[in-house]
């Protein structure tokens, strides 16, 4: 058991929370490997990217290899679930980014798909080396880096897809993003605000929980805004079909 809290980087002193951070980190874990997914399924499936904010995906990306950094350098308790979620969860959102470009309408955009392909894979590649070290070796930044950092990520992943949302708003298309991954985003948000109010109650309030809590709540409520934005639009044009 001791082993298992270990693994988690739980205070065993505090037994009921640490139980709730495995659980929600488990479910966290699992629903933030899957983000990517439906959106790759739904790109290969329909070979369009639709109406796409390029940076958005971009700023997303970068925002899941900021997470990365966060939980392996942490220098007040390591969180070995976001490192190993947001890993695996960068290398499916890969092909994600590829589909984008590869399936782009506009020639010009296409072209750059080996080279989006290969800047995301290696930025990856060596974020995932890196922070595999960093657990294994307990390396550490000071404080007050974890903190900045701890400020502006949780930003980039928040606000990511609200330009895209806001043209899906003005063009009244939102093709730009399958349902499929708000739906994802949403679940993962709900349970990774579970797994912080927990590891708020077992490691105390440090600054850089607070601050994902905070923007993990935000984050909710932008998605779960853009999915019912999304089901209203999808019956409207089901509606127009229909007629």
């Amino acid at each position: 058991m001791d082993k298992l809290f270990e693994i988690f980087f739980v205070n065993k002193d505090k037994p009921i929370s640490a139980w709730f951070i495995i659980i929600f980190g488990l479910l966290g874990c699992s629903a933030t490997i899957l983000l990517g997914l439906p959106q790759a399924i739904h790109l290969f499936k329909n070979k369009k990217s639709g109406n796409v904010k390029y940076y958005s995906y971009w700023t997303f990306f970068v925002g899941i290899l900021g997470w990365i950094f966060i939980g392996s350098f942490d220098p007040s308790q390591k969180n070995f679930v976001l490192v190993i979620a947001n890993i695996i969860c960068g290398f499916i959102y890969i092909f994600v980014i590829w589909f984008i470009y590869r399936y782009a309408e506009k020639p010009k955009n296409k072209k750059h798909q080996w080279t989006a392909l290969s800047i995301s894979f290696l930025l990856q590649l060596f974020t995932s080396i890196i922070a595999i070290c960093a657990l294994k070796q307990e390396w550490k930044v000071n404080k007050l880096v974890q903190a900045v950092i701890g400020q502006i990520v949780p930003i980039l992943t928040t606000f990511a897809f609200l330009p895209q949302l806001l043209k899906s708003f003005e063009t009244k298309d939102f093709s730009g993003m399958s349902i499929g991954m708000v739906i994802m985003f949403v679940v993962s948000n709900i349970f990774w605000c579970s797994y912080w109010i927990s590891f708020i109650e077992n490691a105390g309030p440090e600054q850089q929980y607070l601050s994902a809590i905070t923007w993990q709540f935000l984050s909710l409520f932008i998605y779960c805004s853009q999915l019912i934005f999304m089901t209203i639009q999808n019956r409207k044009n089901k509606n127009n079909k229909t007629l």
